[in-house]
């Protein structure tokens, strides 16, 4: 990825966790010293959003989200 990211969590409907402002890591990073996200629990679903996007649009965890 280029560009700082937000990543939201979502399992059955909920959003679960969100992971703010995520930067890209250096460019040349070899793959085996990328940090690795994840969630505490498993997920349904993963929301990948410029950094910034939660905290403007107010989105928080415990929050339901309709996916059609």
């Amino acid at each position: 990825m280029k560009l700082a990211i937000d990543i939201i969590w979502i399992k059955e409907g909920k959003i679960i966790q969100i992971d703010k402002s995520v930067e890209p890591p250096p460019a040349g990073t070899p793959d085996s010293k990328l940090k690795l996200y994840s969630p505490k629990s498993a997920v349904d679903y993963v929301l990948e959003v410029n950094s910034g996007f939660s905290d403007s649009k107010n989105i928080k965890v415990g929050e339901s989200i309709l996916i059609e």
